[in-house]
């Protein structure tokens, strides 16, 4: 505007009157443009407050402000290139700013996890804060991922898919690996099925490991389809020597996360995060270590669907999802 407004002086007095008129008209065209943005109707996605980007310039202050920023974001580089550091922390601090409630997967294991809380004693941030590690289950929320499990084929897609990442690399699936995987689809299901405030892994894991083959076969054959499930250790139970071999395969392969204590100790506990009530937001932030057990990668990937399945993106409970 300033310019505008030397330069038509400048034209004024060193030249012709009529080189004054394309200065007048560029005025008039920027006036006419300005009262033409101030007055048109606010589009859905724009907001007063916008995320705001502090950019380096020979002007002090200068930010690069998004209005839409219910479009979401994405930051896309190598490694190394800089994204956490000069983008990713300053969009959640931003996110954090303006009281989003949303799910942070923070692959840094801990790097955007203390940054976030940190951020939140920072700008007072007036919603629950929860933080889930699998490596650090005494610093950690706890919760049952199971208890969103609906449908009896993703329970058994689920048991089979655990089992499946604890199997040591150079064992393949056998009818021994079979046998086993019937007995814990057939006690995960009685769970599911009879006792659902019990319906946790530590729960399931922990009946097959210490339950006799009598009192095994006995939970089993009280359910029909879990009888159906179990149906190759059921059968053979003529046969000590099958039986114990469907069964130590299976109690060998779950003792390598069980002894770890992250998966029992994580997933005991009954704290229900539900990022989907309007009246109760909240952020989720899950830790996960760059080099992870594959087995727990299972775990997480089902907590993901977890939180993923509890989020239902509402104006009145804004969610965003910040991955590391």
């Amino acid at each position: 505007m300033l310019c505008i407004i030397v330069e038509t002086s400048l034209a004024y007095l060193f030249f012709p009157a009529y080189v004054f008129y394309p200065a007048c008209a560029s005025l008039v065209i920027f006036v006419l443009s300005w009262l033409w943005e101030r007055g048109k109707p606010k589009s859905p996605g724009e907001n007063n407050n916008p995320i705001r980007l502090p950019v380096q310039s020979g002007i002090s202050k200068n930010y690069l402000e998004f209005y839409y920023y219910y479009s979401n974001f994405l930051i896309y580089g190598g490694a190394g290139s800089g994204k956490t550091k000069s983008i990713g922390k300053w969009l959640l601090e931003e996110y954090i700013r303006l009281e989003f409630a949303g799910f942070i997967y923070d692959f840094k294991d801990i790097d955007y996890t203390r940054t976030a809380y940190n951020l939140i004693e920072k700008h007072g941030y007036p919603h629950k804060f929860y933080y889930v590690s699998f490596d650090r289950p005494e610093r950690s929320y706890r919760f049952n991922p199971l208890k969103v499990v609906k449908d009896r084929t993703e329970l058994l897609q689920l048991m089979e898919d655990i089992l499946l990442a604890l199997l040591p690399k150079k064992e393949q699936q056998n009818e021994w690996v079979a046998g086993g995987l019937g007995i814990l689809r057939g006690v995960a299901f009685r769970f599911w099925d009879e006792f659902p405030e019990y319906c946790t892994l530590p729960h399931i894991m922990a009946f097959i490991m210490t339950a006799s083959s009598r009192q095994l076969s006995m939970f089993l054959q009280q359910n029909l389809v879990s009888e159906m499930m179990a149906g190759a250790y059921l059968k053979a139970e003529g046969s000590e020597k099958t039986q114990a071999s469907y069964l130590s395969t299976l109690c060998n392969n779950l003792a390598t996360i069980s002894q770890t204590r992250r998966l029992p100790i994580s997933f005991r506990g009954m704290i229900l995060i539900q990022p989907d009530r309007p009246g109760k937001p909240k952020t989720v932030c899950h830790q996960q270590q760059l080099l992870q057990e594959l087995g727990l990668c299972t775990c997480h990937r089902h907590a993901h669907e977890y939180i993923g399945q509890t989020v239902h993106h509402a104006e009145q409970d804004p969610v965003r999802v910040c991955p590391g």
